[in-house]
């Protein structure tokens, strides 16, 4: 079955409209295996704290240049570029400026999962194994290192 979600459903602030998209879908419910951020940050140096998911997350930077940090690596990214970090891949994200930083961040599973890092957990967990960077950025090409 096909599902339309309005505005109203997801966004943070439905009235700001289309000055810029801001909210989260956990899309289990409509039967996908995914969900979506919408990030909208307007203060330089904004952003989430270092964590990490049991599955992929993709973001798809539409405005601005972020500081990306996935494991060991540290890649700038800017609009039109998309980052994929491996499931159990410590990472965060900041605003370099000028100006916000617009993504769509899509998480490879049906509802949210995350765990701080640097948090004590059980060492374990497959959350807790370290993680050798795959990918970076090389004169503005994401490269992928298999």
């Amino acid at each position: 079955m096909a599902h339309v979600i309005d505005r109203d459903k997801w966004a943070k602030a439905p009235d700001r409209w289309p000055d810029h998209w801001q909210g989260e879908l956990q899309c289990g419910t409509y039967g996908s295996k995914s969900c979506l951020i919408f990030n909208y940050l307007q203060e330089i140096g904004g952003g989430p704290r270092l964590h990490m998911h049991p599955y992929c997350e993709i973001f798809i930077i539409r405005t601005g240049t972020g500081l990306f940090t996935v494991g060991d690596l540290q890649i700038e990214g800017s609009a039109g570029q998309i980052l994929i970090v491996p499931p159990n891949t410590p990472h965060k994200f900041t605003n370099l400026g000028p100006g916000p930083l617009e993504t769509t961040d899509i998480h490879e599973n049906g509802s949210f999962h995350h765990r701080l890092a640097g948090v004590d957990h059980d060492p374990e967990s497959p959350l807790q194994r370290k993680v050798e960077p795959v990918f970076g950025i090389d004169r503005g090409q994401l490269v992928v290192k298999i």
